[in-house]
């Protein structure tokens, strides 16, 4: 009895396996969630493709990949991850997942306490760039988890004073609403500025 319960423990557990599989020859990349199995399939160069350390990111000579989605715009000959949390980087561009950090500085970028990041010239929370005078004087207060995902267009359309990303190739907008942050002489919840 007990061979046969590590016998089906160990089916089970081979076929939870997530990350990137050859499944009927042809790359994947496998997560399970509460709905079951996904599989992502994805289109390589079979010569060149690699996965790297951090396992949820994979190269070939042409694409980066992340959790089997492609990079939009990545370097794959200057790609690095940069931190476990999600944050890599290429020669022209951050990003945070498979989403470009909107303008942040790849030399200059740096991890802050999640989900706030900073670079020479901006604060950002999640891939959006914040308005803050002090960007030096930036301290996290409260980490978030409230993460706000929205498409370019509706991002713009509840945040009028944002429709300058309008003019740029960026897909989508996450934001963390319950991180919060301050200088000085101001206060800051999500990637707004409050008052006091």
């Amino acid at each position: 009895m007990r061979k046969l319960y590590y016998f089906i423990l160990s089916i089970v557990l081979i076929s939870c396996k997530a990350g990137y599989q050859k499944i009927d020859d042809q790359w994947c990349f496998v997560a399970h969630n509460e709905g079951g199995k996904n599989v992502q399939k994805m289109t390589v160069d079979e010569a060149s493709f690699e996965i790297l350390e951090n396992t949820n990111y994979a190269k070939d000579e042409q694409n980066v990949f992340w959790k089997g989605l492609v990079i939009q715009k990545a370097n794959a000959a200057s790609f690095e991850v940069i931190s476990k949390t999600g944050y890599s980087k290429d020669d022209h561009a951050v990003y945070l997942d498979n989403a470009i950090i909107v303008l942040a500085n790849p030399a200059t970028f740096k991890e802050l306490t999640w989900p706030y990041s900073k670079d020479d010239k901006h604060i950002f929370n999640g891939n959006l760039p914040m308005e803050v005078d002090r960007i030096d004087e930036f301290e996290v207060t409260k980490s978030g988890t409230d993460c706000l995902y929205a498409t370019k267009k509706f991002f713009i359309n509840s945040n009028q004073d944002y429709a300058w990303l309008d003019t740029l190739d960026v897909k989508g907008i996450s934001v963390y609403t319950d991180a919060e942050g301050q200088t000085t002489t101001s206060k800051y919840k999500g990637y707004r500025k409050i008052d006091e």
